[in-house]
């Protein structure tokens, strides 16, 4: 009964010919000479990617730093309008002597807590586009082996074309 539980709480030998023995496991070896035998594993080594996949993923990080910097770029050019407006509406409630109305001085204040966000905006955009354009353009891509085949016409009537990089 190789399997299930023994009713006397006793643990079986091991099972040979659907007759189980009571015949005693032999004891364990030694932790040291059980590690000194096992065979040891060959180092691992990390394998640089081929030169393809290399240029494509740099190419696709390229693409991403890109679309991260035209957004900062949105971000930035509408953050700048807003502090343009701002600055309009403090130049035409504050007088010489810096005394504003209620609308000048809301607009100082925000002129003030827009102007870091504004400057890390267009760093990001300009430090994303830079990079994006440097990594899609010095990483072309693959170029595919495809053939197409149709109908061109010529002077004389339709033609066989046949296209394709050989």
């Amino acid at each position: 009964m190789a399997g299930c539980a023994s009713p006397t709480g006793r643990v079986p030998g091991p099972v040979t010919a659907n007759r189980v023995t009571s015949a005693p496991l032999p004891a364990p070896a030694p932790a040291a000479a059980t590690l000194a035998s096992a065979p040891s594993d060959p180092p691992v080594t990390w394998k640089e990617p081929p030169a393809e996949r290399s240029s494509r993923n740099l190419r696709n990080a390229g693409w991403a730093s890109l679309a991260v910097g035209g957004t900062a770029a949105v971000l930035a050019i509408g953050s700048s309008i807003v502090m343009l407006s701002d600055a309009g509406v403090r130049s035409r409630d504050c007088n010489a002597q810096k005394v504003c109305s209620s609308p000048g001085l809301n607009a100082n204040l925000e002129l003030g807590s827009n102007a870091a966000p504004n400057a890390a905006l267009w760093a990001v955009a300009i430090s994303g586009v830079a990079v994006g354009a440097y990594f899609v353009l010095t990483n072309p891509p693959a170029k595919a082996g495809a053939t197409a085949v149709g109908i061109a016409p010529n002077g004389s009537g339709p033609s066989l074309a046949v296209r394709g990089l050989f």
